[in-house]
């Protein structure tokens, strides 16, 4: 009985201080994506959200619209990478930009 109440305090333990993540910040997202877009200045996120946590790395996909050779926004469109924690904030390095970067 005391080994199952030992088990029980440290599986809520580990749920209790699972590792949270980052706060989405857009400036690191952009200087992530800088050498993917042609204006990353312009760039506006949705839907980002992150998964699979550990060790102070996450995978991070979202949607990112900018604008194009032309001035206009394109629209839309996927990107993947890894945000990483790094002394005191989070670094986004961007793997993938386009419809099949996440699923």
């Amino acid at each position: 009985m005391r080994k199952l109440i030992i088990c029980i305090g440290l599986m809520f333990s580990s749920v209790a201080f699972a590792e949270q993540p980052p706060k989405v910040d857009p400036e690191e997202i952009r200087a992530g994506l800088h050498d993917k877009l042609k204006d990353p200045y312009s760039a506006q996120f949705k839907n980002v959200r992150f998964s699979n946590g550990s060790g102070g790395a996450w995978t991070v996909c979202g949607e990112v619209n900018s604008k194009n050779s032309y001035g206009g926004y394109a629209g839309y469109t996927k990107f993947r990478g890894i945000a990483m924690q790094e002394e005191d904030r989070v670094v986004y390095h961007i793997v993938d930009v386009g419809e099949f970067a996440c699923k």
